[in-house]
């Protein structure tokens, strides 16, 4: 059984899940569904396509459920179930061309509190997200779950499949070609 990052009641829910109990099942998905919503919208920036892809992703989690840790890996169940929406948006990808745009601020939350302060974010991030789609694939998957799923290089490294001192040089890497396209729009 994975023993790293996770605190004991998690552990427990997962072990009972495992056993067949859906309630426990259902207690990890309202922890997780959020997390994994969030970071396959801001992938796709469609609602519904996120919505669909998560309910997949917790879909394979049940049926794989007995499957978990079993590889000796010490994966913690946040990183296999970002694992799983990793492989999910690389199909995704494979069929999709990524639009993100400003009709992304038709899904955001409300708390904001002027439009102005609206377009500025929506501005920033369509600059941001065209400047991360001039990465590769891996280098942009790196930074996206470092600095948006806030994960570290530990669970990234067992989502990618890749070592931890490799994300480590991959996120150096990318953040150096990000400073280096910020700079060249600044000249």
């Amino acid at each position: 059984m994975p023993q790293s990052d996770q605190s004991g009641s998690e552990t427990l829910l997962i072990q009972e899940a495992i056993a067949g109990n859906k309630e426990a099942f259902g207690r990890l998905y309202e922890k997780y569904a959020g997390q994994i919503f969030s970071y396959l919208f801001y992938r796709t920036g469609e609602h519904h396509t996120a919505m669909d892809m998560m309910e997949t992703v917790f879909l394979k989690a049940w049926e794989n459920l007995p499957n978990f840790g079993e590889k000796g890996r010490g994966m913690n169940f946040r990183a296999w179930l970002y694992r799983m929406a990793h492989n999910a948006m690389v199909d995704y990808h494979r069929s999709h061309k990524p639009e993100i745009g400003l009709e992304i601020l038709a899904e955001q939350p409300d708390h904001l509190p002027h439009a102005a302060k609206l377009v500025e974010i929506a501005e920033a991030q369509e600059y941001l997200m065209g400047r991360l789609e001039k990465l590769d694939d891996v280098s942009r998957q790196v930074l996206v779950l470092r600095f948006y799923a806030e994960m570290s290089p530990k669970e990234i490294s067992q989502i990618m499949g890749i070592s931890e001192g490799n994300v480590r040089v991959v996120q150096y890497r990318a953040l150096k070609k990000m400073r280096d396209l910020m700079g060249d729009d600044n000249e």
